[in-house]
């Protein structure tokens, strides 16, 4: 996930004659993954009938994982290529349906991936932890 994530956010901000317009506005996505799994035959999608398995999916990223995959999104967005307003988008934050997706504090993981976010992009709690 992570070295696609660097690779996919470069070639959505570069025109086919490999050009970068720095004008452009663009919002980096942050991502712990996706488990499409449990929604086997649900939406119409064709193309999974096959089996649950053959839907899109990774295992929940290690925390270590996140970081790394937060830092690229913080140096892409340090680095100016394009107008970021400073934005970044994460899925998904509590997306418990899918394994995979959840950034939200759980008895599992506790706090660890939303630090993770405060810690890679500099953020100020505003409140202690209830």
């Amino acid at each position: 996930m992570v070295q696609r994530g660097v690779r996919q956010t470069s070639e959505q901000v570069t025109a086919p004659d490999g050009h970068v317009d720095s004008s452009m506005i663009y919002v980096p996505c942050g991502s712990t993954g996706i488990d499409a799994r449990p929604w086997f035959r649900v939406g119409g999608f064709p193309r999974y009938d096959r089996g649950p398995d053959v839907r899109p999916r990774t295992t929940k990223p290690t925390l270590q994982e996140f970081k790394l995959h937060l830092s690229n999104i913080r140096s892409f967005i340090d680095q100016h290529q394009v107008q970021t307003s400073n934005m970044v988008t994460l899925y998904a934050w509590n997306e418990w349906g899918e394994a995979a997706a959840s950034v939200e504090p759980s008895r599992l993981s506790g706090y660890s991936y939303a630090d993770i976010i405060r810690q890679v992009f500099d953020l100020k709690p505003r409140s202690s932890r209830p």
